[in-house]
């Protein structure tokens, strides 16, 4: 698409705004805006527009994001690795399995 769009990103999240807007009777709402949901995604946009509708009616329920235990371990594990210029968990991931694999062809090959 030539229309750019709203990428989450390091850094530019003190750029995204805010469902609140200092415009009496003007509300952001979409993917774009702020969010628990931290991506730029349908979910994010659902929760945003339910964001604004409750600043409107504050009974509007704004469901809480889950994230699992060990999704916000990998998460802090990966800001750790952003923050030393380590490469991304999962290229780290990708390069065990590839040894592993290697590994054991070498053992199995061996064997013959």
């Amino acid at each position: 698409s030539r229309q750019p769009k709203w990428v989450n990103g390091t850094g530019n999240l003190q750029w995204q705004p805010t469902q609140a807007t200092p415009a009496a009777n003007l509300l952001l709402a979409g993917a774009h805006t702020r969010t628990a949901a931290d991506v730029w995604s349908i979910e994010a946009a659902v929760e945003s527009g339910r964001r604004a509708a409750q600043l409107i009616e504050p009974e509007t329920t704004v469901l809480p994001q889950y994230q699992p235990a060990w999704l916000r371990l990998f998460g802090a594990v990966d800001d750790v690795f952003y923050r030393v210029g380590a490469p991304h968990v999962l290229e780290l991931l990708r390069a065990g399995v590839l040894v592993g694999l290697v590994v054991l062809v070498l053992v199995v090959v061996s064997r013959l």
